[in-house]
């Protein structure tokens, strides 16, 4: 195993040694892989090393450079509940075909990922500082209320059921949004939780 943030992570749970029963491996169901550790120097990172982990259920990766090989491990972790993608870079060369995440719910979060290229269909799907114009994949529940929304009308159109807005935007776009046959949530200024908020076609 060599990416650093999962061995400090082994290290944490079951102190310094060289090997890990499977048993151990398979108790873990959160990992976080971040490519810069807290002085800002750069860590090894080998998303091989997820096929170590059979019953995760949240991955979050940080701070990473993303090629084609590391995208089809990621893809090829079924079950996950959770993933998450922040500030991470994506190289051209994953664009050959479609990524299907085999995830309930993804977060992508100020990172470059083209998403008119994510398909399948999610229970949840949150974006912060990225484009939402065009986005390939369906779901039950798109949240775009952390992003700038230039144009509401292509947000409607996209495949979810359900869509969360900020204040300002239900603001800017509250003339359009009865027309659309979507239930929709406005996060109220302090960010309280959806379900507590606004809701507009429910």
């Amino acid at each position: 195993m060599k990416t650093e943030s999962i061995l400090r992570l082994l290290d944490s749970l079951y102190s310094k040694r060289d090997s890990f029963s499977k048993e151990e491996l398979d108790s873990i169901d959160t990992i976080s892989i971040n490519r810069i550790d807290y002085d800002g120097d750069f860590l090894e990172v080998d998303f091989n090393d997820l096929t170590y982990f059979n019953n995760l259920k949240e991955l979050m990766i940080e701070n990473c450079i993303l090629d084609a090989p590391s995208m089809e491990k990621i893809c090829s972790i079924v079950n996950l509940k959770k993933l998450t993608f922040f500030n991470c870079d994506i190289i051209d060369d994953i664009y050959t075909s479609d990524i299907h995440f085999g995830s309930d719910e993804l977060y992508f979060i100020n990172s470059n990922i083209e998403l008119s290229h994510v398909s399948g269909y999610y229970e949840f799907i949150f974006l912060e500082n990225m484009d939402c114009s065009s986005i390939d994949a369906q779901g039950k529940k798109l949240d775009v209320s952390h992003c700038e929304v230039k144009n509401i009308d292509n947000v409607l159109t996209l495949g979810f059921d359900e869509l969360v807005i900020s204040h300002d935007q239900y603001e800017q776009f509250k003339d359009i949004l009865p027309e659309s046959d979507k239930k929709i949530y406005v996060m109220e200024k302090n960010g309280q939780f959806v379900d507590k908020d606004v809701v507009i076609n429910g």
